[in-house]
């Protein structure tokens, strides 16, 4: 909540919009016309008698262009690590004393790490994570939406498709050479994924979010807040803040790992602190690189009194 002498400059909250694949044309004929020859798409849910579906397989055919975060940064620090303790050893045993040798017995782990960062299905698993996530949470048509962190636009995308009529927005800094996505990479999703006019993604910190108070119905991210070590509080408040009154807040996050986090008690009762309640943390299991469970974190803004 902005103060005096503190005055913030917000950017409005997401008003209403209108729902792609509905053109203005004067005959149903032209609109079959235009839908064989445009590459429009229509949200999966929604089906107007008077015009037909359009097929799921080809809603999703580019599927293969996707870029939600690749695996790259941890198959090249796992790689960089293997090929440094393989150099040290060669060359300290040959120059120091043979025992330095003994460094080349970690080399094969972090070679099979970056192996199996590289193979398997990470986008698939990427696509089912964030299907659970929309299921815990249930939006509803018209819900405004924000996803923090959003990166590809993984989250803001699907709560997009999942039901009519919701405006989504992604923000994040999209740091280079962190997550391997951009803000052209996101925008590429939504137009890929068939929702670019129900998608829109801003260049902006969680911990200084530019909407104004109780916004938005949703708020939610994906393993963004563990890795933030600076003021961490100040984006849970931040997150609060916009989230309108019983608005829904719901972030994946693993159980541990970053700079001071962990998620136990005292994890939910900072949380109930912040303005939450109901707030629940439920397990999920991910198979990359290993089987691994994550969690959802999940609570809502306490009503006005």
């Amino acid at each position: 909540m902005a103060t005096a002498g503190t005055l913030r400059r917000f950017a409005p909250c997401p008003s209403g919009h209108l729902t792609r694949g509905y053109v203005a044309l004067p005959s149903r004929r032209q609109n079959l016309l235009r839908l064989r020859f445009a590459n429009f798409t229509y949200p999966q849910n929604i089906v107007r008698n008077s015009e037909p579906r359009i097929n799921k397989e080809d809603t999703m055919k580019d599927k293969k262009n996707l870029n939600y975060g690749g695996t790259g940064w941890h198959i090249y620090i796992n790689l960089f690590l293997g090929l440094a303790l393989l150099v040290i050893a060669i060359y300290g045993g040959l120059t120091f004393h043979p025992i330095i040798y003994l460094l080349l017995l970690p080399v094969p782990y972090f070679v099979l790490k970056a192996i199996r960062w590289r193979t398997g299905g990470v986008l698939e698993e990427k696509l089912r994570i964030r299907e659970e996530l929309i299921k815990l949470v249930q939006p509803k048509d018209g819900d405004k939406v924000l996803d923090v962190g959003t990166g590809g636009g993984l989250l803001a995308i699907g709560f997009a498709k999942a039901t009519k009529n919701v405006k989504a927005i992604g923000i994040d800094l999209w740091i280079p050479g962190y997550g391997g996505t951009s803000l052209k990479t996101a925008k590429r999703n939504a137009e890929i994924e068939g929702v670019a006019d129900r998608v829109e993604f801003k260049k902006a910190d969680a911990r200084n979010i530019p909407y104004p108070d109780n916004c938005f119905d949703i708020v939610t991210a994906s393993f963004v807040l563990h890795a933030i070590y600076k003021d961490r509080d100040k984006a849970f408040k931040e997150m609060i803040r916009v989230l309108k009154p019983k608005g829904k807040f719901a972030i994946i996050e693993p159980p541990g790992g970053g700079y001071k986090w962990r998620i136990n008690e005292d994890l939910k009762i900072k949380l109930e602190n912040f303005g939450l309640e109901n707030v629940k943390f439920t397990p999920m299991m991910i198979s990359y690189p290993k089987k691994r469970n994550v969690y959802i974190i999940y609570g809502e803004k306490e009503a006005k009194k």
